[in-house]
Parts: structure tokens; C-alpha cells; sequence
């Protein structure tokens, strides 16, 4: 959006000297019929596109100017928001925090497994080569 109003800055700079060149042009046309001696009505009308290129003038001047307040308040904004932007990756940066905590002393055993096996003897007696009566 900021490019937007820059372009935009740029055609009402380029209307603006447009207008300024053609305001000039007018003024000094009108100047010289009036050291020319020309006909009334001739300098009347062009004393008319003066003023009118005249105001024309000051109107580019005065949009040139509203643009160019929007584009400095937008890049205050976006430097705004930047520091922004840029306190917000600071604070979520990994750091090392310490804290203590206060509670009762807790054992705990470590061990290799949490269930015991042990191999117990066989609740029936069985012969070689005979067959279990458990099937």
C-alpha cells in the first residue's frame, strides 16, 4: 500500500510540474500580448488561462502535498511497526531461565524394570520323554 501512495507521489510530482510549466506559460503569454499592445479580449481570455493554470497549479501543489503527508505517516507507521515486529522476535528468543521451587524432599528409586520375574518351580513333575498332562 505504501508503494501505491509512492507511485501516486510521483504522478502528482510530474502533474505538478506539468501544471507549474503551463501556469509559467500562460503568465508570460499574457505578459507579452499586454507589451505587444493586442486586442483587449485577446489579453482578456489569455489573463483568464492564467489565473485558470494558476489555480490549477495550486491545487497539484495542494494534492502533491496531502499525498506526500500519507506516504511520511505511512513509513512512521511501518517503522512503528517494525520496532514492533522486532521487540516481539526478541522476546521469543530461547533463554535460560532459573526459578526455584519450594516442596517436600521426594525419593524416588530407579530401577531396571518395574516388574520382577523370577522363574518358579514347575507344579508338575514331568519324566523325559513323557508327555506334560497340560496340553
Amino acid at each position: 500500500m505504501l508503494t501505491q501512495f509512492t507511485e501516486q507521489v510521483k504522478q502528482l510530482t510530474a502533474g505538478k510540474d506539468a501544471a507549474t510549466k503551463a501556469a509559467a506559460d500562460a503568465t508570460a503569454a499574457a505578459k507579452k500580448a499586454e507589451a505587444d499592445k493586442a486586442d483587449a479580449a485577446v489579453i482578456a481570455d489569455l489573463q483568464a488561462k492564467a489565473k485558470a493554470a494558476e489555480e490549477a497549479r495550486v491545487k497539484a501543489e495542494a494534492d502533491l502535498k496531502a499525498a506526500t503527508d500519507k506516504v511520511t505517516q505511512g513509513n512512521a507507521m511501518k517503522t512503528a511497526a517494525d520496532a514492533k515486529v522486532n521487540t516481539a522476535k526478541q522476546a521469543n528468543q530461547p533463554k535460560d531461565v532459573n526459578f526455584a521451587i519450594a516442596s517436600a524432599p521426594v525419593k524416588v528409586r530407579i530401577v531396571a524394570s518395574p516388574l520382577q520375574l523370577a522363574p518358579g518351580a514347575p507344579s508338575v513333575a514331568v519324566k523325559q520323554r513323557k508327555r506334560s498332562p497340560c496340553r
